[in-house]
């Protein structure tokens, strides 16, 4: 009989945000996952030799620990959280309703997070744990109606076993080879050396005073050298949301700018979000030193793939002409998380509490969409005017005090589909341009709009989409299909009103943080 057992579905996954980077925490956020292929790649390096003799591998020495994989899962609204702020950082969060729902917007920064990782595999009474995880790539597909993410990883470190190399049979102190990886939260098992199974004794830590020495609980069990440390398992507890779906739960809107949007028909789509990263060696004289030193991220970049039948030539127009689109690929869950009533989208602006407020006039998460731009005019006349959803303030190039929160609300309201409003006394006076800002993210007092009984959501927003090179063909008895290969650039050549962003993600959920 084995020793435990080898059913997979007996292993999980649990990862933990690091406070700081490279620094394990123990992971106690479960995942129900499809697949992983983490892969710690302890090589072996062989020492070739003139030594009268015709076998050429003489001899052989450690080498370096090359490390990546892959955890492939289903998209649901809670744990999805963590993988996108692996790819682009900490999210702004906004408070929806307290203790119930929250906004938290993904956009790419310079410091994405890395994570402790625990693996089990089977039903092995211990975990394999890895650290400094970086996340270099997420692919999300349609696959069999649930939507499938395959997240890439590359660890800085993994903490797989350890070896007793003094031997113990009293006190306190523990002597092996490897002690990086472990916590004092963690507990420990001392595995027999000749069945690599059988535990000899479970021990808790104390201290971790060197990276070859521990402190323990007491050792009363004779530990021989050669015998393995593990870390002990823990005990799985999820907390996730039914998985998304692309029938009945998914929607593509295309459009020339990301707030006027569409919504397309699509057979099918992939989306993959890419931070290039590169593992870095150094020098040193523990077996630690086998393990990269770091892992430095590189550059950001984004692609998609959109498919559907065949039925008009505007997408190989748009490949022709190199035509700038916009594309938000929207997943929503089952469940609502409250029975909130709808509400509208509004913002205020201005650095006192003498600006103006914006608002959607109807509500619904559709007025999340307005957004305003504030440019200095060519003269000194203070002028607004509306495109869609698209608001373009321009303020008096001279005279201050005609651009008063009173004078542009006043001008503002009286455009459609918005209405405005002067706060506190309405005299501050604005003569600095403004980026394109949507409301309900302006940066100031902002209400986020809301559908009655919100469901969860994931909003992945492209701001500059452009095709790449394909092209339809035909073959007998067959529908011809489009296979639209996209890249994700930077909104920097929309004018005045450029987002100047490629993607921004918005997760809609009960997560307070991440």
């Amino acid at each position: 009989m084995s020793n435990f057992a080898p059913y997979s579905n007996y292993g999980y996954i649990s990862i933990e945000p690091e406070v700081e980077e490279g620094v394990v925490v123990v992971p106690t956020n479960y995942l129900r996952i499809v697949s992983e292929s983490l892969l710690p790649s302890f090589n072996i390096s062989p020492v070739q030799e003139v030594a009268g003799d015709r076998e050429r591998n003489i001899r052989s020495i450690k080498d370096q620990i090359e490390m990546s994989g892959d955890i492939v899962f289903y998209v649901e609204p809670n744990m999805i959280g963590h993988f996108l702020m692996g790819v682009f950082g900490v999210p702004t969060t906004q408070e929806l309703t307290a203790d119930v729902a929250y906004r938290h917007i993904f956009e790419v920064t310079d410091t994405p997070k890395t994570y402790t990782i625990d693996c089990k595999v089977a039903d092995a009474p211990w975990v394999h744990r890895f650290w400094g995880v970086k996340v270099n790539q997420l692919a999300l597909e349609a696959f069999d109606n649930k939507i499938q993410c395959t997240a890439s990883l590359m660890p800085r470190k993994a903490f797989i076993t350890a070896q007793v190399t003094v031997e113990a049979s009293s006190g306190t102190t523990l002597t092996v080879d490897q002690t990086s990886g472990l916590t004092t939260s963690d507990t420990i098992l001392i595995l027999d050396k000749d069945d690599c199974y059988t535990t000899v004794k479970e021990l808790t830590i104390t201290s971790i005073d060197s990276e070859t020495q521990l402190t323990t609980s007491t050792i009363d069990a004779t530990l021989e050298v050669g015998d393995l440390m593990v870390i002990k398992k823990s005990t799985a507890d999820y907390d996730q949301l039914p998985v998304v779906t692309w029938l009945g739960g998914s929607e593509v809107s295309v459009g020339d700018d990301i707030d006027n949007l569409t919504v397309e028909d699509k057979e099918n789509f992939n989306l993959t979000y890419v931070n290039e990263v590169e593992a870095k060696y150094g020098s040193g004289k523990e077996e630690i030193s086998r393990f990269p030193t770091d892992v430095i991220t590189k550059g950001y970049s984004g692609s998609g793939n959109l498919s559907r039948f065949y039925d008009s030539e505007l997408n190989l127009a748009r490949l022709r002409q190199n035509v700038k689109s916009a594309l938000r690929v929207c997943m929503q869950g089952e469940t609502a998380l409250e029975a909130n009533s709808a509400i509208k989208a509004s913002s205020t602006f201005g650095s006192t509490a003498n600006g103006f407020k914006v608002e959607a006039s109807a509500a619904g998460q559709a007025g999340n969409e307005l957004n305003v731009t504030m440019v200095i005019a060519v003269d000194d006349t203070l002028a607004v005017e509306k495109t869609d959803n698209n608001i373009l303030v321009s303020l008096a190039n001279t005279t201050a005090s005609k651009n008063t929160g009173t004078l542009i609300a006043a001008a503002l309201d009286a455009l459609s589909g918005v209405d405005a409003a002067a706060e506190g006394t309405g005299a501050e006076e604005f003569i600095t341009e403004l980026d394109n800002t949507n409301i309900g993210f302006s940066g100031n007092t902002d209400v986020v709009g809301r559908d009655a009984s919100e469901k969860p959501y994931i909003l992945f927003d492209n701001a500059d989409v452009r095709t790449d090179a394909y092209f339809v063909n035909n073959s007998e008895d067959s529908i011809v299909m489009e296979e639209i290969p996209l890249t994700f650039y930077k909104d920097v050549e929309s004018g005045d009103q450029s987002k100047k962003w490629s993607t921004r993600v918005f997760l809609v959920n009960g997560v307070a943080s991440y």
